[in-house]
């Protein structure tokens, strides 16, 4: 596709001031909300996981070969820094990066739509929709370093490369965009639709940088003698594929809304052209909308409907008016939209909902348009009124979901126990009684094995990978979260059974007696491939609340 016209290239204001405005957004944004919410709540289960492969890493070990990792390790390098420098607020410092992400992400988005819509037409107004862009995809997901979060991250990065920087660093934009698939592998599957939306399908350039990254990692892991093992544990979470296309498509119901949506709120502004009714003839549209999704049984208000398949419909719904006006506008919802398709493809969430602020972008952005079009005196008069309710209501509904839904924990007034004196890395953290004691246990019972079995090497089982994060001693098996999805693939499960059994008279296993999820409320036991194992196949010597020791 072409690129913008100058006279749309000349409306956005000076690079300087986008660049001033950006840095006020992302610190203002990211410092508030973590000092607002990270505190809150912990999971012992896959909060630590990446950190734990960060470790690995520092600590020399190849990927895949001396470690199981079912992705690529990306995620692994980017944030190994934190364990140099963190110390014992790890988890706090660590959650302060993905804060950055998410407001670096939206606002990059903010940038991308502009340039093409002129939509956003002051500096209030382009700071109000990157707020609720920046709420729509943080939502109440968990704040950790994620792989999916640092794709997503990297997407975003290499289109404004490729369209907001010198068109000579546009091969670095589409390396960076060919990045995401070191992050998490599903990522390169829609690469092609990104060069087939920038116009560079038919360009063998642009299909050597965009796969270079993932050409030098698989190089990287022959060479190292990792390639067939890399291989078979990036694949093993093939056999949920069918379950990832099965609730995407029971959304598409919600997307065809968007649709419709959008089609009633064209009809309705030619309509009313040149009057302030068609804001509130939004308004009741959308209203609708809401109150028949809400009567259909849909919970209008959990972050996966509202901040996804919603807004992926209102999204979707644009793009047949843009086909018919400009390219450009056509060609940066389509961005926005292949972005959302790439999350999708997710094992652990499969929906649009962490580029739900890019889809929110386009949405807002033709709506302003078509009213700017129609009539810009009443636009600027009413459409700072409609982007402060716009923001009051999306800070509402994201600090009641951020306290009242804390991931894997209790809500936020009843979390009152801090981690940092049970737990090496947890400073600044607060979880409810029954973390805590976990934690503790956790901590006691490695103590216990170093004191009672001296010269012998330890492993905790199933679900603490943050422990091998800040652990003395390096994880004994090639696994730190050996949970069964985990290792659901013959091969993976064969290795690590292996390891078990090879760990026999040296290794002392710490097995958790409940399952992490459960601790929020009554404990659940906890019943796993590997601890099974070892209750069936080694001797109980010891045991806490929380946690029994075999060897």
């Amino acid at each position: 596709m072409s690129d913008e016209t100058p006279a749309a290239r000349s409306s956005l204001p000076p690079r300087p001031r986008l660049w001033l405005e950006g840095l006020l957004f992302v610190l203002v944004v990211s410092v508030w909300a973590h000092l607002s919410y990270s505190w809150l709540g912990y999971n012992p289960s896959d909060e630590g996981y990446m950190l734990s492969g960060s470790r690995r890493l520092l600590d020399g070990q190849v990927p895949h070969r001396d470690y199981l990792s079912l992705r690529p390790v990306g995620t692994h390098a980017l944030h190994a820094h934190l364990l140099l420098w963190a110390g014992d607020r790890l988890i706090w410092w660590s959650r302060f990066v993905s804060w950055i992400q998410f407001a670096l992400t939206a606002w990059l988005w903010v940038v991308l739509v502009h340039r093409t819509f002129d939509a956003f037409r002051s500096p209030a107004l382009r700071l109000g929709v990157g707020f609720v862009a920046f709420a729509a995809s943080a939502h109440s997901f968990p704040i950790m370093p994620w792989n999916s979060v640092d794709g997503l991250f990297f997407i975003t990065v290499g289109l404004w490369v490729f369209l907001e920087a010198d068109p000579r660093w546009r091969p670095a934009g589409l390396v960076l965009i060919g990045s995401a698939a070191l992050f998490r592998q599903t990522f390169a599957l829609v690469s092609p639709l990104f060069l087939l939306v920038l116009g560079q399908i038919l360009s063998p350039r642009a299909w050597l940088a965009t796969a270079a990254p993932g050409v030098l990692y698989n190089l990287f892991l022959l060479v190292t003698g990792a390639l067939t093992d890399g291989v078979v544990q990036m694949t093993s979470h093939a056999s949920g594929t069918g379950r990832v296309w099965t609730e995407v498509f029971d959304y598409r119901w919600a997307m065809a809304r968007g649709v419709v949506l959008v089609a009633l709120y064209a009809g309705v502004a030619s309509r009313l052209a040149g009057t302030p009714g068609r804001w509130a003839a939004l308004g009741c549209i959308l209203g609708a909308a809401a109150l028949a999704l809400r009567a259909a049984g849909l919970p209008l208000l959990e972050p996966p409907v509202l901040g996804g398949y919603f807004f992926f419909g209102l999204a979707a719904g644009t793009l047949p008016f843009l086909a018919r006006s400009d390219r450009p506008k056509l060609r940066v919802a389509l961005l926005a939209t292949v972005a959302a398709c790439a999350v999708t493809l997710s094992e652990g969430l499969p929906k649009p909902t962490l580029a739900a602020g890019a889809l929110f972008l386009v949405f807002a952005a033709f709506v302003l348009d078509t009213e700017w079009r129609l009539s810009p005196a009443v636009t600027g008069r009413s459409a700072p009124a409609v982007l402060a309710l716009a923001c009051l209501g999306c800070l509402v509904v994201f600090h009641a979901k951020r306290v009242g839904m804390v991931y894997y924990d209790r809500p936020g007034h009843q979390l009152k126990h801090e981690l940092g004196d049970v737990f090496r890395g947890a400073r600044g953290i607060y979880s409810n009684e029954n973390t805590h004691g976990f934690l503790r246990d956790l901590t006691g019972s490695v103590e216990w094995v170093k004191k009672n079995r001296p010269g012998k090497r330890y492993s905790v089982i199933p679900e603490c990978p943050q422990f091998w994060a800040v652990s003395d001693q390096p994880n004994p098996l090639s696994s730190d979260w050996p949970i069964d999805p985990e290792i659901n693939h013959p091969a993976v499960r064969a290795r690590l059974t292996g390891e078990i059994d090879r760990g026999k008279g040296s290794v002392v296993f710490v097995v958790q007696k409940y399952v992490a999820f459960s601790l929020r409320e009554k404990p659940a036991w906890s019943s796993t491939v590997v601890s099974d194992k070892v209750r069936r196949e080694f001797s109980k010597v010891h045991e806490l609340p929380f946690f029994e020791i075999y060897e």
